[in-house]
C-alpha cells in the first residue's frame, strides 16, 4: 500500500495543470475509477474510497 501513497506523492510535485494531468494519467493506469475501487477493496479500505465518491446522504444512511 505504501507504493500507492508514494505514487500519489510523486505526482503532486509538478505545477497545478501538470498535477491534474499526472493524476488523471495515474487513475487511468490503475484501471480507472473502478480499478481504484478494486484496489482499495483488496486492502479493506472500501469505506474510504466510497466516502470519496458517495454523497453525504448515502454515507449517513438517509
Amino acid at each position: 500500500m505504501m507504493g500507492f501513497f508514494d505514487q500519489i506523492t510523486n505526482m503532486l510535485s509538478g505545477g497545478k495543470n501538470q498535477q491534474l494531468q499526472h493524476m488523471m494519467d495515474w487513475v487511468e493506469g490503475q484501471g480507472g475509477i473502478s480499478g481504484l475501487i478494486e484496489k482499495f477493496s483488496q486492502q479493506r479500505l472500501d469505506y474510504t474510497i466510497h466516502s470519496w465518491i458517495s454523497s453525504k446522504d448515502k454515507l449517513l444512511g438517509q
